[in-house]
């Protein structure tokens, strides 16, 4: 009997992705597969990274700064169709 795979190919090529490298990191599923924990723990991480992000925007406010307010304003006046005029 032959053999069913091709016989000028090295061993390597006829393996999975799977099977010569390791997978880095966790196996990612469909949507339809991810249980209510896994979802939950994505919901969760998402929140995380959302109130990190409003926390960082908070803090560095531009309108707190005088000079980095105005620093935007002369940005903003300086784009094609802006009717904005500086006088300082």
């Amino acid at each position: 009997m032959e053999e069913a795979g091709p016989t000028g190919i090295a061993t390597v090529d006829m393996l999975a992705p799977e099977e010569v490298c390791p997978p880095r990191g966790e196996v990612i599923k469909g949507s339809t597969e991810l249980t209510i924990s896994d979802r939950r723990r994505h919901r969760r991480k998402l929140m995380r990274i959302r109130s990190k992000r409003v926390k960082n925007t908070t803090a560095t406010d531009l309108t707190k700064d005088k000079k980095a307010a105005m620093a935007r304003v002369i940005r903003m006046a300086h784009k094609p169709g802006s009717n904005v005029k500086v006088v300082t």
